[in-house]
């Protein structure tokens, strides 16, 4: 899912920004894990994004799912820092369409 808004999650300056689309709860079922299909969907939802004069897609994670984490950062995400929001369990990413 896509959003445009998510001050909530990030904050009132990273979570308003007009630049920014959110994707949230992605998920592919485990038995299909490997056949790049989150990869597409993300690539995919980024175009929705950039199609919307924005440049910024942004996600989050639990941060205790390492694996998830790294597989953010292997696409391209850098980690984000929203302000006040200082939930260690949760990881914030974004990347540049």
């Amino acid at each position: 899912m896509k959003f445009w808004e998510d001050s909530y999650n990030w904050g009132e300056r990273l979570g308003l920004d007009s630049q920014a689309g959110f994707l949230h709860r992605l998920a592919v079922i485990g038995s299909q894990r490997g056949n790049d299909y989150g990869a597409r969907i993300i690539d995919h939802v980024a175009e929705l994004i950039r199609g919307n004069n924005r440049n910024l897609i942004r996600l989050d994670c639990r941060s205790k799912n390492e694996s998830l984490c790294s597989y953010y950062l292997s696409l391209g995400f850098k980690r984000a820092y929203p302000l006040g929001k200082n939930n260690p369990e949760v990881a914030f990413f974004e990347k540049k369409i």
